[in-house]
């Protein structure tokens, strides 16, 4: 695949849009495993991790548009946590079950994502109503704030409403709204980094004050992520036990909700960056792009990816020419990835 474009241009690009994947995959990874249960916040980090290095890559090959980049949002991953979330039940699983569901839910979405495109299915998103799609999104936009009341709390773990306000941690309101208030007004000191980086920076440095300062209050951390690199050791162990007695038809289902959540964040997102930089992107081969790019990053334990609007600006304004922008953006996330995942926990 040759690229056409301006080397200097699309490193600079690449490099601001990692910036901007950096907050959202780890945002996107927590979202994954949210209605899951908290004990597997740092699976859900490596996967989105992983499906912002291998997403980025596979996309920027095989996608049509310069702008657009593979990865994790918040709409696929709250609806791929509630697929996983509804099979499992009120059971509980193993990691090796969720880690299971999450890469065969990921990848069927991906399969049909490239057999959409390959029929030629991607110009029917013109006819969406923009209402049904206005709600929809606000609809994920709900759904990812409820999801993170306990978090922006500093509650570990499920409980009654009755014991919230016994166990509310101050510090941790604080750390939210100090990240939060950064993530709005940092575009307006104009910082050389993305808002969503300054936010989770703010935040970071916030939390271990607080904590220093006052000995606690600031609620828990991620934990240490497992090794983000090979092919899990659950693989051979749940594929021993045979495919045979999953739920598929409520794997399927999940499959092809999430299919249509990433096909329509895409093609949506490709067509506001058209209307932005006067382009025009091919709305087939992008959802044989980024269908080809969940397959990928399923099998290296990721979670499902589409385009991003926050990654799509940034590599428009940071000057991007070609696809090549996108590449480096996956080239500098493993960079970042191998750099500093001992530090997330």
């Amino acid at each position: 695949m040759k690229f056409a474009g301006s080397w200097k241009a699309d490193v600079s690009a690449g490099v601001s849009a990692a910036l901007v994947a950096l907050p959202v995959a780890i945002g996107g990874g927590i979202l994954a495993t949210a209605s899951i249960g908290p004990e597997f916040a740092s699976i859900g980090v490596k996967a989105g991790l992983i499906c912002a290095v291998i997403a980025a890559l596979v996309t920027a090959l095989s996608g049509s548009s310069k702008y657009l980049i593979g990865g994790p949002s918040a709409a696929t991953s709250i609806v791929l946590s509630a697929g996983i979330a509804q099979i499992i039940g009120g059971e509980g699983a193993s990691l090796s079950r969720v880690m299971l569901l999450m890469l065969l839910i990921v990848a069927l979405s991906g399969t049909v994502l490239v057999l959409a495109g390959a029929l030629r299915w991607g110009s029917f998103i013109k006819f969406i109503p923009r209402p049904v799609t206005a709600g929809f999104v606000n609809g994920i936009a709900l759904l990812v704030a409820y999801s993170q009341i306990g978090n922006a709390l500093g509650i570990a773990g499920r409980i009654s409403l009755f014991e919230i306000f016994a166990q509310i941690q101050p510090g941790a309101m604080l750390v939210t709204l100090l990240t939060v208030l950064t993530c709005i007004y940092a575009p307006r000191l104009r910082l050389p980094i993305p808002p969503a980086f300054a936010g989770m920076a703010v935040g970071f440095a916030s939390h271990f004050a607080i904590e220093r300062a006052f000995g606690g209050g600031v609620g828990p951390v991620l934990g240490t992520l497992p090794s983000l690199w090979g092919m899990p050791d659950w693989v051979s162990a749940e594929l021993r036990g045979g495919l045979g007695g999953l739920p598929w038809g409520q794997i399927i289902a999940a499959a092809a909700l999430l299919c249509i959540m990433g096909a329509v964040q895409t093609l949506m997102t490709g067509v506001a960056l058209d209307s932005l930089s006067q382009s025009r992107h091919n709305s087939n081969r992008e959802l044989i792009g980024f269908g080809l790019g969940n397959i990928v990053a399923a099998l290296f334990g990721g979670i499902a990816s589409s385009a991003n609007v926050g990654r799509a600006i940034a590599n428009f304004r940071g000057g991007a020419t070609s696809r090549r922008a996108a590449f480096v953006t996956g080239l500098t996330m493993l960079f970042i990835v191998v750099a500093i995942s001992p530090w997330i926990s």
